[in-house]
């Protein structure tokens, strides 16, 4: 008579849990590599609305902090701790992008430099992902494979 209950699910968890060890870092590289061209992209879009420079040198590449091993988020955006000429463009890169309504009610549009960038770039990111994750794992394995041997 065939058993009615499945079992091995703690193992399996604990299996994945050990297996996130060894390919979390080649995904974040394989993440970071992917996401370069959305981040040219987004600094040359900067350009075009940024006199002092601080904006498009305060873009960069950052995990999220409720990234996890298992599910690792990252962003294309201002750095938080960046200042420039005494500017900190994570205040204001939000109204660069979108435009606000005046006081007076007028309205200055936003140059949308992100957005365009997202849209630009979005399924290449996609494709540069799958691409570099195969050797992203294959050299993190050998690099374990050489420091196990030492």
């Amino acid at each position: 008579m065939a058993s009615r209950y499945v079992t091995g699910d703690a193992e399996t968890r604990r299996n994945l849990r050990e297996l996130a060890r060894y390919v979390s870092t080649p995904a974040t590289a394989a993440a970071r590599k992917a996401l370069r061209p959305m981040l040219a992209a987004a600094k040359q879009n900067a350009k075009e609305s940024d006199d002092t420079g601080a904006l498009r040198s305060s873009l960069t590449i950052k995990k999220q902090s409720k990234s996890s091993k298992l599910h690792p988020r990252f962003r294309v955006g201002p750095d938080a701790g960046h200042q420039k000429a005494g500017r900190r463009p994570v205040k204001y890169a939000h109204i660069v992008n979108y435009g606000k309504v005046n006081r007076d009610g007028s309205v200055t549009p936003g140059t949308r430099f992100m957005d365009r960038a997202f849209e630009a770039e979005a399924q290449g990111t996609v494709d540069r992902f799958g691409k570099e994750l195969g050797p992203a794992i294959e050299k993190h394995a050998a690099k374990l494979g050489a420091k196990s041997r030492k």
